[in-house]
Order: C-alpha cells, then sequence, then structure tokens
C-alpha cells in the first residue's frame, strides 16, 4: 500500500455486504492485522452478495469478504482464491438472525416463542448427518443462483476442500448451541460500530444494544454461547468497550 500511495495509484478496492454487516467488520479487523487503515489505506465498497464474482471478474474489486457459497463461486469460476474462511477471521462470529419489532415482540410472546423453538428444531435436523442429503437438496433448490450440490456439499462438509487448508476451528456450525442469541454478541457488534465509526460509545447506547438480544425467548440451551474471538488484537470485553475499541484502533496484539 505504501508503494501505491508513492507511485500515485489508487488504493485497492475490497468488497463487502451493507455497512452494518459482520462481513464488513470482519474485513476491517483482518486489515487492521495487516497495520493497515480501513479507512486511509483501503477503498471499501458495499456490493450485493450476488454481484460479488461478477464485480471480481471485472477487476472492479481486488477481492471481498462475503457469506458462502459466493466465496466458493468465485474459486469455481476461475476468479478468485479463498484466503481465509470467516471462523478463521473470527470465530464464533454472529452474523443472521431471527428478529422482531420490540413491541410486536412483547405482546405476542407465545408466537415469538414458538418461532424460535422451530428454529431450533431446524438447527437439530440440519445437525443430523443423516439429514445430509436432505438439507444440501434443500439449500441447493432455494440458492439464489445456479449453485450445484457439489459447492453446497463443500461448504457443509468442510471449507478447507475448496481452496486449500483451512485453520484450526473453521467450519459451518449447525448446532443448536450456535444459535443461542447472548447479549455479549450484541455488544461485540456495537464495539464494532464504534470502531468503524459508525456512531459515538454511549452506556446508554451499549444498554440498548445489549436488550436487543433476548435468549429468555429462544429456545432453552443449557451452555451459554461463545464470545467472538478475532484470530488477532486485543481481546474483547463487553464490561469495557472503550478500552476495547482503544486498544484496536492502536493496534495492539494479543500476548
Amino acid at each position: 500500500m505504501a508503494r501505491r500511495r508513492v507511485a500515485g495509484e489508487a488504493p485497492l478496492t475490497f468488497g463487502h455486504v451493507f455497512p452494518f454487516s459482520s462481513h464488513h467488520y470482519q474485513l476491517r479487523l483482518w486489515l487492521r492485522a495487516g497495520d493497515l487503515d480501513p479507512d486511509e489505506d483501503v477503498r471499501l465498497v458495499v456490493v450485493p452478495p450476488p454481484f460479488m464474482v461478477w464485480t471480481l471478474r471485472k477487476g472492479q474489486l481486488d477481492g471481498f469478504c462475503v457469506g458462502a457459497p459466493w466465496n466458493s463461486l468465485a474459486v469455481a469460476a476461475g476468479a478468485g482464491t479463498i484466503l481465509h474462511h470467516g471462523p478463521d477471521i473470527v470465530r464464533d462470529c454472529p452474523e443472521k438472525v431471527l428478529a422482531f419489532r420490540a413491541e410486536w415482540a412483547r405482546s405476542h410472546g407465545d408466537d415469538v416463542r414458538a418461532l424460535a423453538g422451530a428454529v431450533g428444531d431446524a438447527s437439530r435436523w440440519a445437525a443430523a448427518p443423516g439429514n445430509r442429503n436432505s438439507l444440501r437438496t434443500l439449500l441447493t433448490s432455494t440458492a439464489w443462483q445456479d449453485v450445484s450440490p457439489w459447492t453446497i456439499e463443500r461448504v457443509l462438509d468442510n471449507p478447507a476442500s475448496i481452496s486449500g487448508p483451512a485453520l484450526a476451528e473453521s467450519g459451518l456450525r449447525l448446532d443448536e448451541d450456535a444459535i443461542k442469541a447472548d447479549p455479549a454478541q450484541a455488544l461485540w457488534l456495537y464495539a464494532q460500530m464504534v470502531a468503524a465509526g459508525q456512531t459515538v460509545y454511549s452506556r446508554v447506547q451499549a444498554e440498548a444494544a445489549a436488550t436487543v438480544y433476548a435468549p429468555t425467548l429462544g429456545p432453552p440451551i443449557s451452555r451459554p454461547a461463545a464470545t467472538p474471538v478475532a484470530f488477532e488484537g486485543p481481546a474483547f470485553s463487553p464490561n469495557d468497550i472503550p478500552s476495547y475499541v482503544a486498544a484496536l484502533k492502536a493496534g495492539h496484539p494479543n500476548p
């Protein structure tokens, strides 16, 4: 990047999905680990996931961070190489959610619990080895584009088989312990928003963010949810977000 600046060349351009996505925050953490300022040293742009591969092939992107199977499709098209899988950058990173308007959830508690229970049932079904073929068929039939069963199977089975070896603890988690809504995860997302300059930290905002996640309305899960862990950088503590953000921007790695 320093050589590009000296030569007067444009910065590298990286794509991610909408600005408040976990993919955007994972990309920023990855850049910071390389001593790059996500807001100064590179150009970050929003690209809808179905257009990631096309944009990469056209040379309008130098790389992107997006959920499966778009990364695998880039490899299959000969347009890209997977450097890291999501869990390699942030383990147990929160992503998709079952969300309702707060007022509706309060007045429809039984409906919310029933829907959350259905998600729990689906998680157990998807994690059962005997349902793998049915799961692959279901995902293939509902894919946005023409995603082959082979691609779906590689995503479900072993990300390392797509593009070289993956780091420890990579993989798509389907077990019900992966779906527990823990307020600490909401605070991790809020901390990333603060670090990205999308908001300014305040205790009131942090408390509001934590209340968004309501584990008591979800299916009963005995074990606590895992707090996100980045592959490099300061350890996250939901009890001290300002110190975490300050250390993140200062580039202090874990000991």
